[in-house]
């Protein structure tokens, strides 16, 4: 027995996700234009609008980090999911510890943060740990996954202080928010982990380099899963009275 096509059309819109709100689209142009505040140019790389992308390279002689941030709110405990397009192009590193790009998310609660980083054939969630080696920030919970095969649709959803991330719909791996600390004042490598509501993508480090294509940015709210369950039980009662009849 089927459900009734109003009801089931509830249920749909219960599940599906909430409206996104565009973050960014590389074809309405650089980053700059449409909010984003941008690497300064005594230590940045370069953008190129490529075919509906935005190509960022950071292997150029001096270049330091490179990169473009935004301050929307990100409320870690009700959730969001954030989308992106990624294509690593080419990367190499000096440290296993960096990678030469990342997308750091500052939560509302700037000590519910995390940073993924992406290789060529890694990706990973940077992690610290007081005494280890980098000045403690380190590789944490990852997968080795192709990044630079295709153009890949990359959705990271933040619940309840937790993460998962996924590319084309396939899990990669998820974990707990992390607590960056601020180890220098003042410090440009680290002082942005005191910043609450913040988005970052880009090369952030020094020791990492590479070029890499960046497509549409999306945010949406997660729905409410107890809401979704409610529905769901109602339904599943009207379909049994239906089924009676």
């Amino acid at each position: 027995m089927q459900l009734p096509s109003f009801a089931a059309a509830m249920l749909m819109a219960a599940v599906s996700p909430a409206t996104a709100v565009m973050l960014y689209d590389p074809a309405a142009g650089l980053p700059n234009l449409q909010g984003w505040t941008t690497a300064p140019a005594v230590i940045s790389g370069s953008d190129t609008l490529l075919a509906g992308r935005l190509r960022i390279d950071t292997t150029g002689a001096g270049v330091f980090q490179h990169g473009h941030a935004l301050r929307p709110t990100l409320d870690t405990v009700a959730g969001f999911a954030l989308q992106f397009g990624l294509q690593v192009i080419s990367a190499t590193t000096d440290s296993v510890n960096r990678a030469g790009f990342v997308v750091l998310l500052q939560g509302q609660d700037q000590t519910k943060s995390l940073e993924l980083a992406f290789l060529v054939d890694r990706v990973w969630a940077l992690q610290y740990t007081p005494g280890a080696p980098s000045n403690g920030f380190v590789q944490g919970e990852g997968v080795a996954f192709d990044t630079s095969a295709a153009f890949r649709n990359y959705t990271l959803t933040v619940q309840n202080n937790l993460f998962s991330l996924s590319a084309d719909g396939q899990a990669l791996f998820g974990g707990a928010m992390r607590d960056y600390p601020t180890l220098l004042p003042g410090s440009p490598a680290t002082v942005v982990y005191a910043q609450p509501n913040l988005i970052f993508f880009g090369d952030n480090s020094s020791q990492a380099r590479g070029v890499f294509d960046v497509g549409v940015i999306t945010l949406s709210p997660v729905p409410e899963p107890g809401a979704a369950a409610l529905l769901l039980a109602g339904l599943a009662g009207l379909a049994w009275r239906f089924r009676r009849r």
